[in-house]
């Protein structure tokens, strides 16, 4: 495939060639539909450096590759089935099952997700709090908020350091658990007593009646009968993010507040 032969001479090609494999990977299928010299126009090059970039990652020349992105784009489609090798397919069973984990999630959506929209918009600071394999996914979802230009904090699920920043949380802030796993106490415990500071509070769980679930003002489920799916938790945070971003919340992103690891104020505890 045309992706795994970038990836392995990514690093030692020109310029060139690197916009054109940029080109490829983001925008594979509209140069499905291209001739190498339309391909040369549209990003200003020469049709010979187009041709050459083809035989540069290991194909015979410019038909060749094409014919292997209208395979992949046909396949993507569905227009043509053909056998896979036994992991293959057991890795498409995992994702089909991925894929009805979130229309599941999908099905359970609260109505008023606009007023999750408007509660972190209006939030002069968010923690985001994951516990135990949900730490990722909280640190993951701080970044992105963040890169939005909310201020999204990202500290230790521990009970010292949660009761140590419990002082900050105001009737101005928002609370959001991670907590798919396991629970130990001490988020549920840090939502309920942020709710009683007057803070928003939100939590992403598996069950509708786990500790998070029921300390929390807003509960996002993200599991089957009691059953995490982090992979459908993952896309309902890409997707509220991605929604907030739509309903008009402004593409602002601090280059120095991204920069800075998340952890920074909140470094791990050494001992």
């Amino acid at each position: 495939m045309i992706f795994e032969r970038i990836r392995q001479v990514y690093p030692f090609l020109t310029k060139s060639h690197q916009r054109l494999a940029d080109y490829f990977a983001a925008s594979y299928r509209e140069a499905a539909f291209l001739t190498a010299s339309a391909l040369a126009d549209k990003l200003g090059m020469n049709e010979a450096t187009v041709i050459r970039f083809a035989q540069r990652i290991g194909y015979r020349g410019y038909p060749e590759m094409m014919a292997d992105i209208v395979q992949a784009v046909r396949e993507e489609l569905g227009l043509r089935e053909r056998e896979r090798a036994p992991h293959a397919a057991a890795l498409m069973t995992y994702v089909q099952a991925e894929m009805e984990r979130a229309r599941w999630v999908l099905s359970h959506l609260p109505d008023d997700i606009p007023a999750v929209w408007q509660a972190l918009r209006q939030a002069r600071r968010i923690y985001v709090i994951g516990q135990g394999a949900s730490a990722a996914l909280a640190h993951l979802l701080a970044y992105a908020l963040r890169s939005r230009g909310l201020s999204a904090e990202n500290p230790p699920a521990d009970a010292l350091s949660l009761q140590m920043i419990l002082p900050e949380v105001t009737a101005h802030c928002a609370a959001v658990a991670v907590a798919l796993g396991p629970e130990s106490g001490e988020v549920a415990h840090f939502l309920r007593r942020a709710r009683e500071q007057g803070a928003w509070s939100l939590a992403f769980v598996a069950s509708p009646i786990s500790p998070c679930a029921l300390a929390a003002e807003e509960v996002l489920l993200c599991g089957e009968e009691g059953r995490p799916s982090f992979g459908a938790a993952a896309l309902l945070m890409e997707a509220i993010v991605q929604g907030m971003h739509r309903e008009g919340t402004p593409w602002k992103p601090d280059e120095a507040t991204l920069s800075r690891p998340l952890d920074e104020e909140y470094p791990p505890k050494k001992g």
